[in-house]
């Protein structure tokens, strides 16, 4: 199955496409601009960029591979392009339907957060873009507990108490995770740390130099013992 690779956040400054298309030539996808086979489209889910262009190559590749019949009855899923808090209709996000059909009432889960879409006036299928988290109807509750990611993953799944059970555990375990890691950098063992080490190091030296200078200064100050001439 090809590969069609999106090279996100060409917008900010220190983005270096190139570097992307060196190191996954590397693992066997390269760009057909370099005399491969893979397409790689430059995009930025933040501005929009290139999200159009990336549409396209899928449905390209899709009438290349004769990939007529989408599979209605399948559970959809797809990936987040872009989540925002919106102020009247709290959190949406923007996904790509890459297999299955989202259809009106689903439960879903994207990344760490859970809800259910309330259904537009299409049916998206694979390779379209909807808008997911609308509320319910005006003052209704959010179609989404949060706002989630680009990158994220949206997933159907049978009912809403699974959806908040899987999205709960999500959260939890990213929760354990941070935990870890904080942990990990209050606790640096003096081996570790080379400042601690020299520190530990020059106080050593300190005292071994202070103890000698001790030790020096008490002979210079003993009494000496007169000596009687014969």
């Amino acid at each position: 199955m090809p590969i069609i690779v999106a090279v996100n956040k060409i917008d900010k400054p220190e983005a270096e496409p190139d570097r992307v298309k060196r190191e996954l030539s590397n693992h066997g996808l390269v760009p057909e601009d370099w005399g491969g086979q893979t397409i790689f489209v430059p995009t930025s889910a933040k501005q929009g960029t290139g999200i159009d262009q990336l549409l396209e190559m899928t449905a390209l590749q899709a009438e290349i591979l004769e990939l007529e019949g989408q599979r209605v009855n399948r559970a959809a899923k797809g990936v987040i392009i872009e989540g925002r808090l919106d102020r009247g209709r709290g959190p949406v996000a923007t996904a790509l339907i890459q297999d299955g059909t989202l259809k009106e009432g689903d439960a879903v889960v994207v990344g760490s957060h859970s809800g259910r879409d309330p259904g537009a006036a299409s049916t998206p299928a694979a390779g379209k873009k909807v808008e997911v988290g609308r509320a319910v109807g005006p003052g209704g509750d959010p179609g989404l507990s949060g706002v989630p990611q680009a990158g994220d993953v949206l997933v159907v799944v049978s009912d809403e108490r699974k959806a908040r059970q899987i999205a709960t555990m999500r959260t939890d375990r990213e929760k354990a995770k941070r935990q870890d890691v904080r942990r990990a950098s209050r606790w640096r063992p003096a081996e570790a740390d080379p400042d601690r080490r020299g520190q530990g190091a020059a106080a050593h030296h300190q005292g071994r130099r202070a103890g000698l200078g001790g030790g020096a200064g008490r002979i210079a100050r003993a009494p000496v013992a007169p000596t009687r001439s014969s």
